[in-house]
């Protein structure tokens, strides 16, 4: 059986909440918001500062424990999506900047220190996912020019 969450776009309509709207269409809505914010920011940073996409991208914390985002992440970005064994990398990435400003690791050693429990890849509904995240482009620019 399909996960529930898979084609809940498609169900809920892309704006608005029709009456058939479930649980799992709202989770995925919530899921793709915040894979849409990642994929901006990435978008965005390479704009300004003129860096091209990334290779890799890795996520953490209690939020990657949901397969979707990752996948969607890398659908959107069209590139690899790292989750690590511990979701607390981000606790870790602090600790690892400290020992950098202290001189204990340099830049260089880093990435030995993540270990990595799955990658995600562009799959199958990478397109889709993609003219998606356009849309909520579309839609953000329009709602964030309101006056009121």
């Amino acid at each position: 059986m399909p996960h529930p969450l898979n084609d809940a776009t498609a169900k809920a309509g892309f704006l608005g909440i029709s009456g058939g709207v479930k649980k799992a269409h709202l989770v995925r809505s919530v899921v793709e918001a915040i894979a849409f914010a990642n994929a901006h920011v990435i978008e965005d940073i390479g704009k300004w500062f003129h860096v091209e996409k990334p290779e890799t991208v890795k996520f953490s914390g209690g939020v990657a424990q949901e397969e979707l985002l990752g996948q969607l992440i890398a659908n959107v970005v069209g590139t690899k999506v790292e989750k690590p064994v511990s979701l607390e990398a981000s606790a870790i990435g602090a600790a690892e900047f400290a020992g950098i400003y202290t001189g204990i690791y340099t830049l260089e050693d880093i990435p030995r220190l993540l270990t990595v429990e799955k990658v995600y890849e562009p799959d199958a509904n990478a397109q889709k996912d993609a003219e998606t995240y356009e849309k909520w482009k579309k839609v953000i620019e329009r709602t964030t020019k309101w006056e009121f």
